[in-house]
């Protein structure tokens, strides 16, 4: 979605830090998402991928400059912001006796007031979602007797009953097989174009994440330490530079493959004797 480089940036962040329990998690993270855009956030686990989509969320308190849509937070209120963004986290709260059509109606939350209910246009808007993403037959079902892929396809669903411009998904296919992984994100991709919604994504699968996202940004310590296309990103260098992974990385039909390697037994053999 290369035109989408050309207009106004949805999400802009500059020296964005964070620190928890004295620890720094965050560190002088620049990051722009063009409206429309889908950016992958990939790294090792603890490079700070979620931390980075909680505090564009406004859930955790960040030094630095978070702006959405030209405003910073400060001119948001709390509930402006929910209608502005909706975050699926990795691993979402789905009390098991809630039917899916109650679970994607508390999307509509952010825009019922405080002492107010749900009105006819909340139903109708979560029912079109429903519909949307061919979950009728669902709808009385309750999120205890639904399989992963089933129960990922209504944690999304809620999300997009929010309404909200731009979507943050902390590992969207981590519980998923292979088949669903692709059913997911190319519902998403879908949505994104039908909705325009712009999404920022941390995944773990490198491969899928270069096929479906437009741009990478590759964390490591909590920065940001390249941005760029699959192409740019997946090399073998930077893979073993933030990884410590040996891997091969193909080109077939215009994607980048990247698929991991043994270790030589020669090399092997030397650090077994560097051990001794």
């Amino acid at each position: 979605m290369t035109a989408a480089l050309d207009m106004a940036p949805a999400i802009e962040l500059s020296g964005v830090s964070v620190g928890l329990a004295g620890k720094e998690i965050l560190a002088d993270v620049d990051l722009r998402v063009a409206t429309g855009e889908w950016i992958g956030l990939i790294g090792p686990n603890g490079a700070g991928k979620t931390t980075l989509l909680r505090s564009i969320a406004g859930l955790i308190p960040a030094s630095g400059s978070v702006r959405l849509h030209g405003e910073s937070y400060a001119a948001r209120q709390h509930r402006m912001l929910a209608r502005t963004i909706a975050l699926v986290p990795q691993l979402p709260q789905t009390p098991p006796a809630l039917t899916v059509a109650e679970y994607v109606l508390l999307g509509r939350t952010p825009h019922i007031s405080y002492l107010g209910s749900e009105s006819e246009h909340d139903r109708q808007v979560s029912a079109a979602v429903i519909e949307r993403l061919h979950l009728q037959s669902f709808a009385d079902r309750v999120l205890g007797s639904l399989s992963g892929g089933e129960r990922q396809r209504v944690v999304i669903a809620r999300a997009l009953a929010q309404q909200a411009p731009i979507l943050l998904l902390d590992e969207p296919t981590s519980a998923l097989d292979l088949g669903r992984q692709q059913e997911a994100l190319e519902l998403l991709d879908e949505l994104r174009c039908s909705e325009e919604l712009t999404i920022i994504s941390a995944m773990h699968d490198i491969t899928l994440a270069g096929q479906y996202t437009d741009r990478l940004a590759l964390m490591q310590r909590g920065r940001i330490v390249v941005q760029g296309t699959a192409r740019e990103v997946l090399t073998p260098e930077l893979i073993a530079r933030c990884y410590g992974a040996e891997v091969r990385v193909i080109e077939e039909d215009g994607s980048v493959v990247v698929l991991p390697t043994r270790p030589s037994r020669d090399r092997d053999r030397d650090r077994d004797r560097d051990r001794r």
